[in-house]
């Protein structure tokens, strides 16, 4: 398949700036100032759960561990910041839902959705009409979500 290149920020042409020598030098300061604020991520696991315990359903540490990465890029803050949509149902839990199935267990949505107890250890919160709603709301969010990460 051919590479997909999007455009997350545009600051222009470098040729287009009045001072480039000092254009770089902000580029190169926002980009030292971001790798220093990004915060490592790390995983713990509780060795001591019980193997039956529903976050781990059939030895599958997967979800869990995909939402502990989920959680700590903060996403469920940005949903929350950045959200218009006044629906009721619960767009973090969807789009954690919807991230850790496409790593873990890639089906389609119905087929994924139906066996959300087994897979994803919890109980249906949301209906499918929720979650092909919510994709509308994720794609408006999209390019937000990829400077927030």
């Amino acid at each position: 398949m051919n590479p997909v290149t999007r455009t997350i920020q545009d600051y222009g042409y470098l040729k287009d700036q009045t001072d480039p020598e000092a254009f770089l030098d902000t580029l190169q300061k926002m980009v030292a100032d971001h790798r220093k604020a990004n915060e490592k991520i790390s995983l713990t696991i509780d060795v001591d759960k019980p193997i039956n315990d529903p976050t781990n359903r059939d030895l599958r540490f997967g979800p869990y561990i995909v939402k502990q990465i989920y959680d700590q890029l903060r996403i469920p803050e940005f949903i929350q910041q950045n959200r218009k949509s006044k629906a009721r149902y619960d767009l973090n839990e969807i789009l954690c839902f919807l991230t850790c199935m496409k790593l873990v267990f890639p089906d389609s949505k119905r087929s994924t959705y139906m066996d959300i107890q087994h897979i994803f250890g919890t109980e249906k919160t949301f209906d499918l009409q929720d979650v092909y709603h919510a994709l509308g709301e994720i794609c408006d969010l999209r390019v937000a979500l990829q400077k927030h990460l």
